[in-house]
């Protein structure tokens, strides 16, 4: 990697971290900044969004603004009509007195967003109490619609051309599926208000531990969008940090989150400082979320994977977690992601 490269990776993590901080529009870009490694690398990550609307065509742009505008535009679309989807279902639910609530992608592109394009996302994800699952059947049956895919813990369906999926449970992964009390979760749900009407959604504290919960457990932490959603609420200066802390420690989660808000923090050179005083980084920290850090920009290899697997064992702070965090790297699944995520350039 070249100097010039070099310099535009940091000004990207730098411009993230100022938008995560201020939610406002992203800055303009400089001329120094090479323009094909921003592209590859916006456009990799699905951030179009954010980059297209303070821009000029100037700097070696001319050819890239255009699929970036385009891509914004088509995100705004289907995050529109995933919104309209979301609320017709909340609709159904409150009619049948059915407790649900919204999570992930719906909510923070509407809420902690600048507009709901900058928030790509593929599917809206439902959380709803495990033994409401006949009732739900039962109701959206009687309204038309039937499940296009079951899954074990979840049920998928296609409400005009949106995927919901409706989640009985928060995670998916054995070892830490008891972390979470679902009818406890759902009881803490407040309205939030939409163009479209209302949905339902956690409080920020819940969100963010929703948040770094499914990137830790189910992505390793190796979507960057996801990794930017966790810094946009990590900023909030309301968060009960003393309560998230001694919730990690009741439920043997302390190691995940400290390493997970660490590289966000360094990722996007956030300098918070509130969460440190109860996640303070372990002595190895550094060398622990650089692992992450690198592969983002093509800097890849055995030595990465193998800190991230440590760091995956390091974060099992139980003998089940520890025992089946092991034996779930010599799965098929994880030789894979291991050769596209690690040994292939972004």
């Amino acid at each position: 990697m070249n100097k010039l490269e070099q310099q535009t990776h940091l000004w990207l993590r730098r411009s993230l971290g100022a938008y995560a901080r201020s939610r406002t529009a992203m800055a303009h870009i400089p001329a120094d900044i090479e323009p094909q490694t921003l592209s590859r690398w916006v456009e990799a990550h699905g951030l179009e969004g954010l980059f297209y609307q303070t821009q000029d065509a100037g700097g070696g742009l001319a050819d890239i603004l255009p699929r970036w505008r385009h891509k914004a535009m088509t995100e705004l679309l289907a995050n529109l009509r995933a919104l309209k989807a979301t609320v017709q279902l909340f609709e159904l639910l409150d009619q049948a007195g059915i407790e649900a609530v919204a999570m992930r992608g719906v909510v923070l592109a509407n809420r902690d967003y600048a507009s709901p394009e900058e928030r790509s996302m593929r599917d809206v994800d439902i959380l709803l109490q495990p033994d409401a699952r006949p009732a739900v059947l039962r109701h959206l049956e009687l309204a038309g619609h039937r499940p296009s895919e079951r899954l074990r813990s979840q049920e998928v369906y296609s409400i005009d051309g949106v995927v919901l999926e409706l989640h009985w449970s928060l995670l998916t992964s054995k070892r830490y599926r008891n972390c979470i009390d679902e009818v406890n979760w759902l009881r803490q749900r407040s309205p939030l208000q939409t163009p479209d009407g209302r949905l339902y959604a956690l409080p920020v504290e819940y969100e963010l531990i929703g948040l770094i919960l499914h990137a830790f457990i189910h992505h390793e932490l190796g979507i960057l969008k996801q990794l930017l959603d966790i810094a946009l609420l990590m900023d909030d200066e309301k968060l009960d940090w003393p309560w998230i802390a001694a919730w990690c420690r009741e439920n043997h989660l302390s190691r995940m989150f400290t390493l997970s808000l660490h590289l966000v923090n360094e990722l996007f050179f956030l300098e918070a400082k509130a969460f440190c005083r109860h996640f303070p980084v372990p002595a190895s920290g550094a060398r622990r979320v650089q692992a992450w850090i690198d592969p983002f920009f093509s800097r890849v290899g055995v030595r990465n994977y193998l800190q991230v697997k440590g760091n995956m064992l390091h974060a099992a702070e139980t003998p089940e977690r520890l025992f089946r965090q092991a034996i779930g790297f010599f799965s098929a699944s994880e030789l894979r992601d291991m050769r596209r995520r690690y040994f292939r350039s972004a």
